[in-house]
């Protein structure tokens, strides 16, 4: 007979949404990368889809994420979802604060956010900060579903980076 503990457990976890659960699952990667790290991220810089990295912390995400971008040169209209109130670098453009400005969060018109990926969304590479206060947000599981529902995943790169810390 199982105790009420494991079941709860059980259901939390069968309960959460695919996106948060891919996250927890993530690769962890940090310096000095292994020939395998580089060719995972290379793999994840340059294939189209939903990838996702682990990392220590905000600050060395965004240096390897920069590092990689800068090196590769290829990409011409990146954005970053962020709800941290660190600035991008140059060239990057802030999804979340576009998300805001244009009232696309709004839990009273859901439709707002279909609205944005299909009339303002032209990246070409995403990056998503997967922080405990984005995955806890009443949006983020309908952002993630819009992302798939509108194939943006087959279309560009969307890195999805979690934290350690």
């Amino acid at each position: 007979m199982r105790n009420i503990h494991s079941f709860r457990t059980q259901h939390r976890t069968a309960c959460q949404p695919a996106f948060a659960r891919e996250i927890e699952q993530a690769q962890h990667v940090k310096e000095p990368f292994s020939d395998s790290d580089i060719l995972n991220l290379q793999d994840a810089f340059l294939n189209n889809g939903l990838h996702y990295i682990q990392v220590d912390d905000v600050q060395t995400g965004r240096g390897l994420i920069n590092l990689f971008l800068s090196s590769l040169n290829f990409y011409h209209n990146i954005a970053a979802l962020t709800v941290s109130t660190d600035s991008l670098a140059n060239g990057t453009a802030d999804l979340y604060a576009q998300l805001i400005l244009g009232n696309h969060l709004n839990q009273n018109l859901p439709h707002e956010l279909e609205d944005f990926f299909l009339e303002k969304f032209y990246h070409d590479f995403l990056w998503i900060e997967a922080t405990k206060k984005l995955v806890d947000s009443f949006w983020a599981e309908e952002l993630f579903k819009k992302i798939t529902e509108f194939k943006l995943d087959q279309l560009i790169p969307i890195l999805v980076v979690s934290y350690k810390k």
